[in-house]
C-alpha cells in the first residue's frame, strides 16, 4: 500500500472509532434513560398497597358499582319519606275571635291544621261566659263538606298560605 492510501485508511479507522464511542455514549445515556423510565413505570402500575393498577383499578370499579347501588337505595328511601311528608302537618292556620258580645279579648279561636294537599282538620273553640265548645270539622283539598264560618275559611286560607315551598 501506499502512504497515501495508509493516510486515508487511517482516517477512515479513525472516523469509524469515533463514530463507534458516539454511539456507545449515546446507548448508555439511553439505557440510563430506559431505565428510569421502567422504574416510573413500575411505580406507576404498583398501587399503594403493593398491588398492581389492574387490581386498584377493578376494585375501583367494584367500589364504584357499590356506591351507585347504595345510591339508588337512598333515592329510594327519599321519595318513600317524601310521600310520607306530604301527608303530615305542615300547614297551620290560626285565627282568634271574639264569638260571643258579652265576652272579650277574642278568647274563642279557629286553628287549622293541614298537609301539603290541604287536607286535614280545622278545630273550632268558641268560649263563652258559662260554656266553652269545640268542634272539629274535616279538610280534604282545603274545602269541606261541612258549612265553614268565616273564621274558619280564614284559617284554613291562613294555612294554605304558610308551609313549606321546598320543590319535590
Amino acid at each position: 500500500m501506499t502512504p497515501a492510501g495508509e493516510n486515508g485508511l487511517t482516517a477512515f479507522l479513525a472516523a469509524l472509532a469515533i463514530v463507534d464511542i458516539t454511539l456507545m455514549i449515546v446507548a448508555l445515556i439511553l439505557l440510563r434513560r430506559l431505565r428510569l423510565v421502567t422504574g416510573q413505570y413500575r411505580l406507576l402500575m404498583q398501587g399503594p398497597s403493593g398491588s398492581d393498577l389492574d387490581a386498584v383499578l377493578r376494585r375501583f370499579a367494584s367500589d364504584l358499582d357499590g356506591s351507585l347501588r347504595r345510591l339508588a337505595a337512598l333515592e329510594q328511601l327519599r321519595a318513600a319519606d317524601r310521600a310520607q311528608i306530604e301527608k303530615c302537618v305542615q300547614r297551620v292556620g290560626v285565627v282568634r275571635f271574639s264569638a260571643f258580645s258579652d265576652t272579650g279579648s277574642d278568647l274563642s279561636f279557629t286553628a287549622a291544621f293541614l298537609n301539603e294537599q290541604g287536607d286535614g282538620v280545622v278545630l273550632t273553640s268558641l268560649f263563652g261566659r258559662d260554656q266553652s265548645r269545640t268542634y272539629a270539622k274535616p279538610i280534604h283539598g282545603a274545602q269541606s263538606t261541612y258549612v265553614l264560618t268565616d273564621e274558619e275559611k280564614s284559617a284554613i286560607a291562613s294555612a294554605m298560605a304558610s308551609g313549606p315551598t321546598a320543590p319535590h
